[in-house]
């Protein structure tokens, strides 16, 4: 598996999970249950949203993407095993980041819970709680990530991999 054609993946789902969350709040007042998410509500949402995948998405792009890292990763090839184990960590991670933020949007009745919420109760604090979680998470997924695509993993492409 080319190493740059693995980072380039890796980055697109970091993207892509990044814009369908915005996509989702922003159709939340639309698909919640009881209609209880307000037009008024999405610019935090929105604004926890991109707090957890800006910073990730910021990294690596600044350490995979520059004109120098390309071609020299491109130049190597990680195991399949690693590539494998690169992408199953990576999607792992943004799948349940995707459930956190979309559980409070989506799953949570909040007609049930009455027009005065408990603390700790409303859209946004259990966002901003879901946003904590995945930002503690975020080491577990970035740090393997970085090292199965780094070149240390990696072995040129002319050369076999390590059994």
């Amino acid at each position: 598996m080319n190493q740059s054609r693995l980072r380039l993946t890796i980055f697109i789902a970091w993207a892509s999970a990044l814009l369908f969350s915005i996509l989702a709040a922003f159709l939340a007042p639309v698909f919640s249950r009881g209609g209880a998410i307000q037009d008024s509500q999405i610019s935090p949402l929105v604004r926890n949203i991109i707090g957890i995948y800006l910073p990730a998405l910021s990294c690596l792009a600044g350490f995979w993407f520059p004109s120098d890292e390309r071609t020299q990763a491109s130049k190597h090839r990680l195991t399949r095993e690693r590539g494998i184990v690169a992408l199953v960590v990576t999607f792992g991670y943004l799948g349940i980041v995707i459930l956190l933020v979309f559980w409070p949007m989506y799953i949570t009745d909040y007609t049930a819970l009455g027009p005065n919420l408990p603390p700790g109760r409303s859209l946004e604090e259990r966002v901003t709680e879901a946003i904590g979680i995945a930002a503690m998470l975020s080491p577990l997924a970035l740090l393997p990530i970085h090292f199965l695509t780094s070149t240390v993993a990696a072995v040129p492409s002319t050369g076999k991999p390590p059994e």
